[in-house]
């Protein structure tokens, strides 16, 4: 079984609690995909580029943050739940 295996297997039996699960989740994925984790948040926009939770501007009223972002890649806003299939 390889670790995408394992990774499948673990997940899908996770349960409908995305906001309880996802930086657990967030971090494996990163491990699987053989990627650095996220960085600890300081609070500095300038140096918060890959974080959980990163705050953004919005062009409407009220504040706003993706779950998982960089400076220059993909943000993951949301996880589904374990109602969908994972594959391979």
């Amino acid at each position: 079984m390889t670790s995408l295996d394992r990774f499948l297997a673990r997940w899908s039996a996770s349960g409908d609690a995305e906001r309880a699960n996802k930086d657990s989740f967030l971090n494996e994925l990163c491990d699987v995909l053989g990627v650095e984790r996220p960085h600890p948040k300081t609070g500095f926009a300038e140096r918060d580029l890959y974080v959980f939770e990163r705050d953004v501007a919005r062009t409407r009223a009220g504040a706003a943050s993706l779950t998982l972002s960089s400076s220059h890649s993909v943000a993951w806003e949301r996880l589904h739940s374990a109602r969908t299939r994972f594959t391979r």
